[in-house]
């Protein structure tokens, strides 16, 4: 049964431009909140076969970079407060890690339908 309440109309209506531009057939809902819908977006990026740009090490260079030039910009972020409050540098770490985990599950999902790395 699909559901057609105004929760549902404004969801749809807030995903639909997000779809588009990111040139998807389908956008995966993973949970409900903001933080969820970027892993969204990612999720349903490597299910459409879109290659991701920046790369990941291009991310990952980024990351580094920041650490280093604005360390507080990275202990602001909380992502939905699910994201401990920790010392940058563990934070740092965490996010790397994130990244790194990232990049091995795409791989695997990218050779699994195709049999192909990126």
């Amino acid at each position: 049964m699909e559901r057609n309440d105004k929760i549902c109309r404004n969801h749809q209506t807030g995903i639909q431009p997000c779809s588009g531009r990111l040139w998807l057939q389908v956008l995966v809902k993973i949970r409900g909140d903001n933080y969820c819908a970027i892993r969204a977006a990612f999720c349903s990026m490597v299910l459409n076969s879109n290659v991701l740009e920046p790369s990941i090490e291009t991310a990952m260079q980024k990351l580094d970079s920041l650490h280093r030039t604005e360390p507080a910009l990275i202990c602001s972020w909380t992502f939905a407060n699910r994201f401990p409050s920790v010392q940058n540098k563990e934070k740092y770490e965490k996010l790397c890690v994130c990244l790194d985990t990232y990049k091995n599950t795409t791989n695997y999902v990218i050779i699994s339908l195709t049999g192909e790395s990126s």
